[in-house]
């Protein structure tokens, strides 16, 4: 993302995405390590970001919400804007680790 912005941010209309996802490991692997539940709103409550994820056996839950309370943002908004999608997007990309058991 840019430093600076000279124009408005104008999404049209105010938007909310609800993602949800089971999946399934192979028998003989662990989840070893899953990024924690959060919830983070940005400063001014227009953005939020939730994401629950539970694991029971071989079966991963995942669901991340991000609600835009608002659909239009000034330009000099966007270092606050800029700062929260930083955060979101680090949010979004943290893995899910799974290992082989060692086999007994």
């Amino acid at each position: 993302m840019a430093a600076e912005r000279h124009a408005d941010i104008d999404f049209g209309c105010q938007q909310e995405y609800v993602f949800y996802g089971n999946y399934t490991i192979p028998p003989g692997y662990d989840f070893e390590e899953l990024p924690q539940n959060i919830s983070f709103i940005m400063p001014d409550t227009s953005i939020t970001f939730k994401r629950f994820i539970s694991a029971e056996n071989n079966s991963l839950n995942v669901r991340t919400s991000i609600t835009f309370k608002r659909s239009y943002y000034t330009a000099a908004e966007y270092p606050e804007f800029s700062a929260f999608y930083r955060i979101l997007t680090s949010k979004l990309n943290e893995p899910v680790i799974i290992k082989k058991k060692d086999d007994l």
